[in-house]
């Protein structure tokens, strides 16, 4: 079988940038192939204008892959087909395929008004959380030869709402390299230390995470949190350590490369980090891989993976008194060695290896 995969979220990059530009479709394309799948191109559509100004089409190599950049001609949902067809195939666009993976309904449409049954035989509509929200979603999910999702909660909102069957959950993994063997877990001279790594967004309830930590404070113990990441909240958030008086126990590094924040977690008790919506959230599986115990959201990413009080916790809602219970919970916890060794042990079944060797087989076996 001979793939295309579509999705603007393919990163051109080596690396994840300051802007927050993931890696992660990339890394699961990439170590896919090297699994076998065979895919050797990836388009990645996109608003011919938007507010960083006029797209271009451009066609370059990236490793593996050719990778087009494809101008979507027209204004908001509605596009011209035949003038974004004629800029694909002016590129240099051809051949027949026997799928086109789609990531998100930006990408889905487009390909599947153009490339169906001419180039692709078949259709894949992988969902990622902001679809949710998307009007058109539906008409993807009704259009897709098969539907997969990026986390387990997302699947189960897909059916639950849309009476739509998941074919699959495609997710990604971690290395497993960062997976630490052991770690004897104590209370380091009686502090909780407290790891937060992520853009600077309202949809990571920073705030929330940040009034939790004031009213641990507040009951007498000793916290410090180190918070990894920037982003459009950087002074809102400023303002808040402030306002709690929390300046002597926040301390800001901004974007730092992976190795520092993966060392900031094998030192850490808990990675706090209730996002929502989320897809999937990588950084909860390198925390947990780090030996910590995590604190997400209910029904979204990482639930399913996170089993309240098992491996982590998670909240209902990201409201500060609802955090600050998990966190209460955790210090009164005499079982605390347990949950840290079972974080780890549920890192162990997430590698990128294993997410590779997923994709190849939910394609292949379909």
């Amino acid at each position: 079988m001979k793939g295309v995969v579509c999705s603007h979220l393919y990163s051109i990059e080596e690396q994840r940038t300051a802007n927050g530009s993931t890696m992660a479709i990339k890394d699961l394309v990439n170590g896919a192939i090297g699994k076998g799948l065979n895919v050797e191109v990836v388009i990645r559509f996109f608003p011919l204008v938007s507010r960083k100004g006029v797209f271009f089409p451009r066609k370059r190599s990236c490793g593996p892959v050719t990778v087009y950049d494809v101008p979507k001609v027209g204004f908001r949902d509605f596009y011209l087909k035949f003038l974004t067809g004629f800029i694909l195939r002016i590129m240099g666009f051809s051949g027949r395929y026997d799928f086109a993976l789609c990531h998100m309904c930006s990408n889905f449409e487009p390909s599947y008004e153009l490339l169906n049954k001419k180039n692709v035989q078949k259709h894949y509509f992988v969902v990622h959380s902001s679809d949710l929200k998307t009007k058109n979603i539906q008409a993807c999910l009704h259009r897709a030869d098969k539907v997969f999702a990026r986390s387990m909660p997302l699947a189960s909102q897909v059916e639950s709402v849309f009476g739509v069957r998941v074919d699959g959950v495609i997710y990604s993994g971690i290395d497993e390299s960062l997976i630490v063997e052991n770690r004897p877990h104590e209370l380091s001279n009686k502090t909780l230390r407290i790891v937060m790594a992520c853009v600077f967004l309202p949809l990571k309830n920073i705030e929330s995470c940040l009034d939790a930590c004031a009213k641990i404070v507040g009951l007498g113990f000793d916290v410090s949190i180190e918070l990894y990441g920037d982003g459009p909240l950087r002074k809102n958030i400023i303002s808040k350590i402030d306002d709690l008086g929390l300046g002597a126990v926040v301390n800001m590094h901004g974007f730092q490369p992976r190795s520092s924040v993966m060392n900031a977690m094998r030192k850490a008790d808990l990675f706090l980090m209730p996002s929502s919506p989320e897809t999937f959230g990588l950084a909860f599986l390198e925390a947990m891989a780090s030996g910590c115990v995590v604190i997400g959201h209910k029904g979204w990413g990482i639930d399913g993976i996170v089993e309240d009080g098992r491996n982590g916790y998670l909240v209902g809602d990201a409201a500060p008194r609802n955090i600050a219970e998990k966190i209460i919970h955790y210090l009164s916890n005499d079982d605390r060695q347990v949950m840290h060794d079972e974080s780890i042990r549920t890192a162990l079944s997430y590698t990128k290896e294993k997410s590779y060797d997923n994709l190849v087989q939910l394609i292949e076996g379909n």
